[in-house]
């Protein structure tokens, strides 16, 4: 287990959330010094925390502990991005065709 990874991972989900060490701390029943040891990766976290931790933070358990998890996440959103992308320009193509065709 990478602690450091997991500890950038509740640090960048807690953010998100616009949440202080204490906010989250209070929220799963830890002080806010255990929060920033988990954070740095000094401490490790039971798992009944880390499941507390992911349900406050609105994320899976996996996105915090498995980095192959947030790489597959990340290639899902791109291809969302693309897949959009793509959708936009074919309606863009077909509205240009239709005003060519009553010019």
């Amino acid at each position: 287990m990478d602690y450091t990874y997991i500890g950038n991972q509740i640090r960048h989900y807690r953010r998100l959330k616009g949440m202080s060490q204490s906010d989250l701390g209070a929220a799963v029943g830890i002080s806010a010094a255990h929060v920033g040891h988990l954070e740095r990766g000094s401490r490790r976290a039971s798992l009944e925390t880390m499941v507390a931790i992911s349900r406050k933070l609105q994320t899976s358990l996996d996105s915090l502990i498995f980095p192959e998890q947030q790489e597959k996440q990340s290639q899902i959103a791109n291809k969302q991005q693309l897949y959009d992308a793509l959708v936009e320009a074919g309606r863009f193509a077909a509205q240009l065709l239709t005003e060519d065709a009553a010019d």
